[in-house]
């Protein structure tokens, strides 16, 4: 099952596949298991529910399933959007891709608001890891961004 979890549905441009992570937990009788699903912007509980009873359909069980957050997706023709993008490439000479490649995060608490989001920030190679790092040049480079972005807000119509 975990496998077939993994390759669920195919993640769209901006979003990758969804990802299951399953835990059993033993007890008494029975099994229970934890699973942290991460899932794209086109798929929704009730396609994961489907997905489940389709594969246990064999077994008894419980199936209980919350959702804390949704997948959003902030409209890239926004003043936010453009004018960050305008930045980084001033500051780095690349062409920002944007992406949700970097995992979850906190925006998605934000964004169920209505409220345009982005995110932008360090390289994240040695994120929630031993000796979490980055170096001085990534910091200065997200304060000149920033600062840019700052600078520029009330002189833009884009």
């Amino acid at each position: 099952m975990i496998k077939s979890c993994a390759k669920y549905k195919a993640g769209i441009i901006l979003y990758p596949q969804t990802k299951a992570e399953i835990t059993p937990i033993p007890t008494l009788g029975h099994i229970s298991i934890a699973w942290l699903g991460l899932f794209n912007a086109k798929t929704t509980q009730k396609e994961v529910r489907a997905f489940v009873q389709k594969y246990l359909k064999d077994f008894d069980y419980e199936l209980r399933l919350t959702q804390g957050s949704y997948p959003f997706k902030t409209n890239t023709d926004t003043k936010l959007v453009k004018n960050i993008d305008v930045a980084i490439e001033k500051v780095t000479n690349r062409v920002p891709k944007h992406s949700t490649a970097g995992g979850t995060s906190d925006a998605r608490f934000i964004a169920a608001f209505g409220i345009d989001v982005i995110e932008f920030g360090v390289k994240n190679d040695t994120i929630h890891s031993i000796n979490e790092r980055t170096t001085v040049e990534e910091v200065e480079g997200l304060y000149e961004v920033f600062s840019i972005l700052i600078k520029n807000w009330n002189t833009t119509n884009r």
